[in-house]
C-alpha cells in the first residue's frame, strides 16, 4: 500500500514538473518573441512587428544556443524617411551566444549580440504612394510618381515651353542599397537635369546584410526588394557593439 501510494505522489509529481516546464517554456517563448518585436519596432519605426521563434520546446534551443527557424514580418516600416510598406525575413539553423542573448530579452540596453543564420530569404515592400510621398518631400518639383513594370516614372512641374517633362528611373542594388538609375538623362529639360539627378541617391534604407544577394524587382504600384544566401550574419541589440 505504501508503495503505491509512493509512486502515486512521484507520478503526481513528475506531471506538476510537466506542467510547470510547459508553462515556463510557452511564456519564456512569449517574452522573448515580445521583446524582439519590440526592439525591432523601435530600431524601424515599425507600426507593427511579429517575430516567431519557433515552437515547443524552446528553453532547451534557447540554452544550446541555436533555433531550428526565426521568422520576422514587419509593417509600415520606416528608413531614411521613406515609408516600406512590408518587411519579410525568414532565416534557419540560427546560432548565438545564449547569454547575450538572454541579456537582451531581459533589458534592451545589454550589449548588442550576433546572430548567424543559413537559408536567410528576405523581401521588402515600397508601395508607390509612399515612393510618392518620399520624393515630394525631397524635391519640391516632383508633381507625381507612377511605378510600372517597366520602371518608376516621375513627373515634374511645367518649364517653360514643355508640358508634362516626366523621367524614368529603374531601381537597382547598388553595394546592398537600394538607388533609383535615371534612364535618358538628355531627353530631360535642362532646368530638371540637376533634380532628377539629385532623385537618383535620394533613397536612404539600410543596406541589405553582408551575406546576402538582393534584386530589386517592379510590379504593378510596388517596388520590390528580394534577398537571399546560403548565410546571413547581424547584431541585434541597442546597446554598445563590443
Amino acid at each position: 500500500m505504501r508503495r503505491r501510494r509512493l509512486i502515486r505522489y512521484l507520478f503526481v509529481a513528475l506531471v506538476l514538473l510537466a506542467g510547470l516546464f510547459v508553462a515556463a517554456d510557452v511564456v519564456s517563448l512569449q517574452v522573448a518573441e515580445s521583446r524582439a518585436a519590440a526592439q525591432i519596432a523601435r530600431t524601424t519605426g515599425a507600426e507593427r512587428v511579429q517575430v516567431d521563434l519557433g515552437s515547443f520546446p524552446f528553453l532547451p534551443s534557447l540554452w544550446r544556443g541555436r533555433l531550428d527557424q526565426v521568422t520576422v514580418d514587419g509593417y509600415r516600416l520606416s528608413g531614411g524617411g521613406l515609408r516600406v510598406e512590408r518587411l519579410e525575413g525568414r532565416a534557419s539553423d540560427v546560432t548565438f551566444d545564449r547569454s547575450k542573448i538572454i541579456a537582451l530579452i531581459r533589458s534592451r540596453y545589454a550589449d548588442r549580440a550576433k546572430v548567424v543564420g543559413g537559408g536567410a530569404i528576405g523581401r521588402i515592400d515600397i508601395t508607390q504612394e509612399d515612393l510618392a510621398e518620399f520624393l515630394k518631400n525631397r524635391e519640391p518639383r516632383v508633381r507625381g510618381v507612377r511605378v510600372t513594370r517597366a520602371g518608376v516614372e516621375v513627373e515634374f512641374e511645367p518649364v517653360a515651353g514643355v508640358e508634362l517633362p516626366k523621367a524614368r528611373f529603374l531601381p537597382v542594388m547598388v553595394d546592398g542599397r537600394l538607388v533609383l538609375n535615371l534612364t535618358g538623362a538628355g531627353e530631360i529639360p535642362r532646368p530638371l537635369q540637376d533634380g532628377a539627378r539629385r532623385l537618383e541617391r535620394l533613397i536612404d534604407l539600410p543596406p541589405v546584410p553582408p551575406g546576402l544577394r538582393a534584386d530589386a524587382r517592379l510590379s504593378l504600384g510596388v517596388i520590390q526588394v528580394e534577398a537571399s544566401g546560403p548565410r546571413v550574419q547581424m547584431e541585434i541589440g541597442e546597446g554598445g557593439i563590443q
